[in-house]
């Protein structure tokens, strides 16, 4: 029975080396798709040996987990090449064990997949989730300078810091850089959309600030470069838009009325300056 037993743990052990072999061939070749097609095979074996689900760290060899995580990190990137947020996500969850067990040597992935996700969080408007993220961080006594020094999670803490402060010349600056300058590859992946989504943010403003403006000065203000640009945007989010264009204004369909001849409010005040750095934004693009 003992010899039975042993025979098929070999078995498995071997075919799971094959398959992770061939897994990492694909992935370097930057085949993604044949990666997915190969993982539920991979990841079937690692059932088997008891490196997936319920994980007992104190029975299992230190190297098998590694392994695994490599495995489950390669499938992260995988899915993120390929623009599936919610598997990426799920992979994300997944790989969160593993980053927690001190005993395992530091991911040079951690990181980066890290940046990934809270890119993916801000392209999707979700700061809730992307402040949890942080305190996760700093419940393990990183401070927010520290994280900054990080190459790959300076960009998605510079983001959201800029996002909040309406401070969108940097924005647009640092996402229109060029890709090469990027930490990583996939970085690039989020661009178009943490764009929409910075320019949605620009009109939530706008609406707060005006009853309406010049065409032109709207699509300044959003950066809407090119008649692509606008047509773009206006068909993204013509479900969350709430506006009319007559004898070339735009009319933003806001209940307030600010009257700039007194002191502004904070919201004038941030259209003011986003204005500002749509006029700074021509010397730059």
């Amino acid at each position: 029975m003992c010899d039975i037993r042993w025979q098929q743990f070999r078995t498995n052990y071997m075919s799971l080396q094959s398959l992770t072999k061939e897994l990492t061939g694909f992935f370097n070749q930057k085949q993604y798709q044949k990666c997915l097609d190969i993982i539920p095979k991979v990841k079937l074996e690692l059932l088997k040996q008891g490196l997936l689900g319920n994980i007992d760290e104190k029975k299992i060899n230190i190297k098998d987990l590694e392994v695994t995580r490599s495995i489950l990190e390669i499938g992260s990137l995988s899915v993120i090449n390929l623009s599936k947020d919610g598997e990426f996500k799920n992979y994300i969850d997944q790989l969160r064990p593993f980053y927690q067990l001190r005993e395992l040597s530091p991911s040079d992935n951690q990181n980066k997949l890290m940046a990934l996700y809270l890119l993916l969080l801000l392209s999707q408007g979700d700061l809730a989730t992307f402040h949890i993220e942080l305190e996760t961080f700093q419940s393990d006594g990183l401070t927010i300078d520290e994280l900054e020094k990080d190459k790959f999670l300076y960009f998605p803490i510079k983001v959201e810091k800029w996002l909040i402060d309406g401070d969108y010349n940097k924005l647009f600056e640092i996402l229109n850089q060029d890709p090469e300058k990027y930490p990583c590859q996939e970085f690039n992946l989020f661009k178009s959309s943490l764009v929409d989504a910075v320019r949605f943010e620009i009109y939530k403003n706008l609406v707060k600030a005006y009853q309406k403006l010049p065409l032109d000065n709207f699509k300044n203000l959003l950066f809407l470069r090119t008649n692509d640009d606008y047509d773009s945007f206006i068909a993204l989010f013509q479900d969350e838009l709430n506006l009319s264009i007559k004898n070339g204004f735009v009319h933003l369909n806001d209940v307030s009325q600010l009257d700039f001849s007194e002191e502004p409010r904070d919201d004038a005040l941030l259209i003011r300056n986003v204005l500002f750095y749509a006029r700074e934004m021509e010397t730059i693009i």
